[in-house]
């Protein structure tokens, strides 16, 4: 069966984005494995536009594992979903 999962992009399913991005990709679901197909690298404008929420994602992390509360701000005032106040 193929279907959507979102996974770590360690096999570079989609190329030019970092190793461990979560990405939402194709896979082939079998009884023991799922097997990410692969997508190739994104062109240069898509990446432009996706680097910034891989980047703040990674700071989200990094952020909670870290329980630093200065970085858990500065994280999500970065998310383009919050609006209102100056980055």
């Amino acid at each position: 069966m193929v279907s959507n999962v979102n996974i770590p992009n360690t096999g570079l399913q989609i190329g030019k984005l970092p190793a461990q991005a979560v990405i939402e990709t194709n896979a082939v679901f079998e009884r023991d494995a799922i097997r990410p197909i692969l997508a190739g690298d994104l062109p240069e404008c898509v990446k432009e536009l996706i680097m910034p929420a891989v980047e703040n994602h990674e700071a989200i992390l990094e952020a909670a594992l870290t329980c630093n509360e200065g970085l858990v701000v500065k994280a999500f005032m970065n998310a383009p979903q919050v609006k209102g106040r100056k980055r």
